[in-house]
Order: structure tokens, then C-alpha cells, then sequence
């Protein structure tokens, strides 16, 4: 089984519904407004490096998806 590695990528927006994340890697991926709703096998050590504001996640991970809005410059959070 291959590794599948998103490295510096610009996620943003995505729409990543449903999504299987088995076997993958983000690194330092930008997930702003990312929906990740119904992913399986994604798991909070997943997004460790990744960048997340208004990022849309499973409720089984316990992960602020607002975590990184100040970082990025992103002050205003409402939809």
C-alpha cells in the first residue's frame, strides 16, 4: 500500500464529503473551509501539521477547526 502525502498543498474549500483518508499524510496542507464531513479513517494525528479555520470535520474528532484563523489573518469566523 502506497503513502499518499499532501505536502504545502492549498486545500482550501475543498470539498473532501465521504472521503477515505487511509494511508494518507497532510503536511502543512491548507484545509481553510474545507469540508470533511463523513471522512473516514482521518484522524486527529492526521491533521497535526495542516491548517485549519472554518474547516469543516467529523464530530468524532475532538479538533478546533478554527485553530489556526489568527495565524492565517482570518479574524472574521461567521459563515
Amino acid at each position: 500500500m502506497s503513502l499518499t502525502r499532501f505536502h504545502s498543498t492549498n486545500l482550501t474549500e475543498a470539498d473532501l464529503t465521504g472521503a477515505n483518508f487511509e494511508n494518507v499524510e497532510f503536511l502543512e496542507t491548507d484545509l481553510t473551509r474545507a469540508i470533511l464531513l463523513e471522512a473516514t479513517n482521518l484522524t486527529a494525528d492526521m491533521l497535526n501539521s495542516a491548517k485549519l479555520c472554518r474547516t469543516q470535520l467529523p464530530e468524532s474528532l475532538e479538533i478546533d477547526p478554527n485553530r489556526d484563523c489568527a495565524e492565517l489573518g482570518i479574524t472574521d469566523l461567521s459563515d
